[in-house]
């Protein structure tokens, strides 16, 4: 034997020797053709052999027969050169189990000069078996996630499952808290169907059941596992030998679960699955959660739009509804007014003056909320097309407020510095942006001017600034003025009539049109509202 080889060197008798028999790594020495020479009792643990079993025998006794070629080339190279890397290799054990080991060489020579290879062997089959468990459920959310059904998302789950453990029987339900309404999502081998389809039920609803009150992964055999049946009314051959399970939970909630059972290995699982169980169940649960949200938010947002839309339905009938008694009022108003032309006092006209203003008021006041309905509800068509600014809109629109200005002695003025640019634009509501500017411009300017200034930037864009030297809008303010509903002035001591919609439109209007808006104000001295075109 190779001991007695060595049996007058002292350092390797009361060294070297001891040391290979109490170390926990396997430890084979083999000769220059193959033969193992000794081993230390950890190889032989390893492997599952006795001494006398390889003693004497070729090393290739223990490779996978697909490696054995490859391995036999490996050691003739060795002999040669003396020099292997570290490499993990995957090994046979004599009960023929597989095993994956780290392997590491080291060549020896005795007094004679005869070469021998010693040959180390760390089982890394638990390292290796994590490194799978872990790259498979890191990549199982992104694969599961996007199946368009339940089902197909745990045949993937099922599918990754059977990688890492014996799963050819799987299976997922859902389930309220009485368990009384089990629903299977997902069985494989379709054993609900047949003539035992309501015996096989029974055991699976039991298992449900079992899982659902344990809260948590759960691993049953033997006794513990008949013991939640009734066997006196049970065929028991439909019980399985072995169940691994978890609970599967929708926002902190158990709401169901997902279960293996095994029919012919009682140890087809261990304690040492449960965490894998556990693992897995919790990314089911994270992607039906998410699922489960991603519906709600659907529901909830087509609720929203269903609500814009009768919202806005109902707008645009009381839009009709008020505006044509209005309109009707007005029309008469007018007429009346004519007729009593030069008979009527000042005080009497005045009143119908007020008349005309109010009701118009209120046809303005609808029109804007109708408008702020259909921004909101995205109801609103836009047809964008290439619009001469100063002669489709800026001047149409100051004829119509030339009255207004007058009336209040403003100077009322435009100021065209650009000749043949256009813009793309929806001239509908950039006709309603200008009319409410230019409308706020002189409603707020007590005395002076308002002025209207088309200009290119510094970037060769089109602009339009209205210029005033109205009351003037506070620093306060300012970050509230494009918000709905909202005023400087609140209540009904307020100075200047208004709904708090009219910036907010504007401001709706000139995004829809990729424009933009700039404010300059200083309170008591006036604003000026700059629209900036691409």
């Amino acid at each position: 034997m190779f001991r007695d080889t060595f049996h007058e060197n002292r350092l390797l008798d009361t060294l070297v020797f001891p040391i290979l028999d109490s170390s926990e790594i396997g430890i084979c020495i083999i000769g220059k053709n193959g033969v193992i020479q000794e081993t230390n009792d950890a190889f032989l643990k390893l492997f599952g052999f006795a001494r006398s079993e390889v003693i004497n025998e070729h090393f290739s006794s223990v490779i996978v027969e697909e490696n054995k070629e490859y391995s036999l080339r490996q050691h003739q190279e060795f002999i040669e050169n003396g020099y292997f890397d570290k490499r993990e290799i995957l090994l046979r054990k004599k009960n023929g189990h597989f095993f994956f080991a780290q392997v590491t060489d080291l060549k020896i020579n005795d007094e004679a000069g005869n070469i021998y290879r010693t040959t180390s062997f760390l089982d890394i089959t638990e390292k290796k078996h994590n490194e799978l468990v872990k790259s498979i459920l890191g990549k199982l959310p992104s694969e599961a996630e996007p199946a368009d059904t339940f089902e197909s998302m745990f045949r993937i789950v099922h599918a990754s499952t059977e990688q890492l453990m014996p799963a050819c029987n799987f299976y997922a339900a859902l389930s309220d808290e009485s368990c009384e309404n089990i629903n299977y999502l997902y069985s494989e081998n379709e054993l609900f169907e047949g003539e035992q389809e309501e015996s096989n039920k029974q055991v699976y609803d039991e298992i449900v059941r079992y899982i659902m009150q344990a809260g948590g992964s759960v691993l049953l055999k033997g006794e513990d596992l008949r013991g939640i049946f009734d066997t006196k009314t049970l065929n028991e051959n439909l019980v399985p030998r072995v169940v691994l399970g978890s609970v599967l939970k929708i926002k902190g909630q158990t709401a169901g679960v997902m279960f293996l059972p095994d029919f012919e290995e009682q140890d087809a699982f261990t304690g040492s699955h449960l965490p894998i169980i556990g693992r897995l169940s919790e990314i089911v649960s994270a992607i039906m959660e998410r699922r489960k949200y991603e519906e709600q938010l659907t529901l909830t947002k087509e609720k929203a739009e269903e609500s814009n839309r009768m919202k806005t339905a109902f707008l645009a009938q009381m839009s009709h509804e008020i505006r044509t008694p209005i309109n009707t009022i007005l029309s008469f108003t007018s007429l009346l007014k004519e007729k009593c032309e030069g008979i009527l006092e000042e005080e009497l006209k005045e009143s119908f003056n007020i008349i005309e203003s109010g009701g118009r008021r209120l046809i303005r006041t609808i029109d804007m909320i109708l408008s702020m309905s259909q921004l909101q509800s995205e109801c609103l068509d836009l047809n964008p097309q290439q619009l001469d600014l100063s002669a489709e809109i800026i001047v149409p629109v100051m004829k119509e407020f030339c009255a207004s200005a007058k009336a209040k002695s403003l100077s009322f003025s435009f100021n065209n510095q650009v000749v043949g640019e256009k813009i793309v634009g929806d001239q509908s509501t950039i006709k309603q942006v200008f009319e409410q500017l230019i409308d706020n411009a002189i409603k707020f300017t007590r005395k002076g001017r308002v002025e209207v200034t088309q200009h290119l930037d510094s970037m060769g864009r089109v602009c339009v600034s209205i210029k005033d030297t109205g009351v003037g809008i506070s620093k306060e303010y300012l970050p509230q003025l494009f918000t709905a509903f909202s005023q400087e002035e609140m209540g009904y001591t307020r100075r200047f009539e208004g709904n708090g919609l009219g910036l907010a439109m504007v401001k709706k209007y000139i995004e829809l049109n990729n424009a933009k808006i700039t404010v300059e104000s200083e309170k008591g001295k006036g604003s000026t509202f700059t629209v900036i075109f691409p």
